[in-house]
């Protein structure tokens, strides 16, 4: 779907009570609600909202209910640049790590595409990590969330390092996949449409958008890659024995194992969520990817967006799982168990 029109709506802008106006935000005892608006494209009711939580200011934007990015709140009302998930850890930082680590023809000007903006969180780590030459660029189904992304979580767009557009993420990655094939059978230069990281976090209220999970987008996003691209794809997993997450997570790795050479996982031990990491060519060593996160943390900008990432654990999770040359394993079923 492209993002229809805004529809007409109202939109809360809902201030604390008098007597916590000019309060430190560790101190409030009450939820404040910054916006509260349907989205224009699905409906889904946008909230952003603060809470204070073991004395900390946490900034939430959620849809449906649903959290989609949070960030801490300073006394003074500042935005911490430190990021509270691990999965935005984990994504920058390999984002950073490939394009920094020999992997990329151009690592002086990078070009990143991020498919799902949330609050902006990764987008605002890696506008301020890439080089200046570098292109940040994301697409968002809702115009709302890009709204609020900028309002108050942050994300400072500018022209042409680091923008963003609401639009739908499949029909994007099909018009891009399809100027590419187009201007090499010309035999021109498609560089300018190819991306060296394409970053895939589409989550809906109701979890992982249906494109992700659809092999033509995961063609289409492979066709936008330079020839050293990496892909990353954000994907839920759970129990295999009650959760059908477990089961599209492994339908989805499959399909990308079809694709790449090296396909890779990092699953998130704070959250469900499982970092699918691929690219074309040799697979990388283990001590080859801690060298270059090392190098990326050693940097003061990812240092402070990164605190507390815990390299050695993290590289415990971080396992090879297969590619074109060597099948993923297929030691259970892609369907949950049929109950007894």
């Amino acid at each position: 779907r492209l993002a229809r029109a805004a529809s007409p709506r109202r939109t809360r802008l809902i201030g604390s009570p008098s007597s916590e106006i000019d309060m430190p935000t560790s101190r409030r005892t009450k939820p404040r609600t910054l916006m509260s608006v349907p989205t224009s494209v699905t409906g889904a009711q946008l909230t952003v909202e603060e809470n204070v939580e073991d004395g900390k200011c946490v900034r939430m934007l959620a849809l449906a209910g649903v959290c989609q990015s949070d960030v801490l709140v300073g006394d003074d009302g500042t935005l911490s640049e430190a990021q509270p998930l691990e999965l935005v850890q984990i994504m920058s930082l390999l984002t950073l790590a490939w394009v920094s680590g020999g992997s990329v023809a151009t690592p002086g000007a990078p070009r990143v595409l991020l498919i799902g903006l949330g609050g902006g969180s990764i987008a605002r780590v890696l506008s301020a990590a890439l080089p200046l030459a570098g292109q940040m660029h994301s697409v968002e189904l809702e115009p709302e969330v890009i709204e609020a992304a900028v309002k108050f979580f942050g994300l400072e767009l500018s022209d042409p390092h680091c923008t963003a557009e609401a639009g739908d993420s499949a029909e994007y990655l099909r018009s891009q996949h399809q100027r590419v094939r187009e201007l090499e059978a010309d035999g021109g230069d498609a560089g300018g449409f190819r991306r060296d990281v394409i970053i895939l976090d589409a989550f809906t209220s109701d979890g992982l958008s249906e494109s992700t999970q659809q092999r033509s987008t995961m063609d289409d996003a492979c066709g936008c890659l330079s020839a050293d691209g990496l892909l990353l794809v954000n994907l839920h997993t759970g129990d295999p024995s009650d959760d059908p997450d477990y089961y599209t997570a492994r339908r989805v790795l499959r399909a990308l194992c079809e694709r790449f050479d090296s396909v890779y996982q990092i699953v998130c031990r704070s959250t469900q969520n499982l970092i699918a990491v691929c690219h074309r060519g040799e697979f990388l060593e283990a001590g080859a990817w801690q060298a270059r996160l090392v190098a990326q943390l050693e940097r003061r900008e990812v240092a402070v967006a990164c605190d507390g990432f815990a390299l050695e654990e993290t590289m415990s999770r971080f396992d090879f799982v297969g590619g074109r040359n060597e099948p993923m394993s297929g030691d259970d079923d892609d369907a949950p168990p049929e109950s007894p």
